[in-house]
């Protein structure tokens, strides 16, 4: 992990953890240029990635096909 100023409404771990490819693709997303939202599509298939929305301190805005 690379060192950044944490927001305001998230929690930055430091050291060694585990993570799923969700988990990184999100923290890189947050280190990039933040964000306030994330599209997708709702379902069983995206699950995980779903689940790493809202302790990013970001939220879901639910799509549909």
């Amino acid at each position: 992990m690379t060192d950044h100023i944490p927001q305001a409404s998230r929690t930055v771990t430091v050291g060694l953890l585990k993570m799923t490819l969700s988990g990184v693709v999100m923290e890189r997303l947050l280190a990039r240029g933040g964000g306030t939202g994330i599209f997708g599509i709702m379902g069983s298939a995206s699950m995980d990635a779903t689940e790493v929305v809202a302790p990013a301190g970001t939220h879901l805005i639910p799509l549909t096909h």
